[in-house]
């Protein structure tokens, strides 16, 4: 029901009221890879709130198991305009990080008409991955035109 934008009414009580950071990391091993970058996040703004999520259920328990210092764990909602809208409004973020070259595109154009700042950390293309986005440049260089930061 997370992926569809429906959670628990007190679901996000942790970060009522704070300013909250939003990362993203799809599956296990970005994940694993994020674990010093949430604990420096943490020491750094020990104030914010902080929310991660995934978009794998072994992602999701990997990340309740290894870090230490997130707030709330959930599931990406899935990239269609109502629902990217609805949960980019009720979690409120301040800031949308992710991980690798996961490109959503409704969810990053709701967060840049919110002027909501995205970044991407460790992002990056294969040879492969480079051919098949040349042939759908005309659609990326407008996705990739809503991220804040690379």
């Amino acid at each position: 029901m997370q992926r569809l934008g429906r959670y628990p009414r007190d679901f996000f009580k942790a970060i009522e009221g704070r300013q909250v950071i939003w990362v993203h990391a799809v599956s296990v091993g970005e994940v694993i890879s994020s674990e010093l970058f949430i604990q420096s996040l943490r020491r750094r703004y020990p104030k914010a709130g902080i929310i991660f999520s995934t978009t794998t259920p072994t992602g999701q328990a990997a990340a309740r198991q290894r870090l230490k210092g997130v707030d709330q764990f959930i599931y990406f909602p899935f990239d269609l305009p109502w629902v990217t809208r609805s949960v980019v409004e009720r979690i409120s973020p301040a800031l949308f990080i992710f991980l690798e070259t996961e490109l959503w595109p409704n969810f990053l154009r709701t967060l840049s008409k919110k002027g909501i700042p995205s970044i991407l950390i460790n992002g990056r293309i294969s040879e492969r991955g480079f051919r098949r986005y040349r042939r759908v440049r005309f659609f990326l260089s407008s996705v990739l035109e809503e991220v804040s930061l690379f």
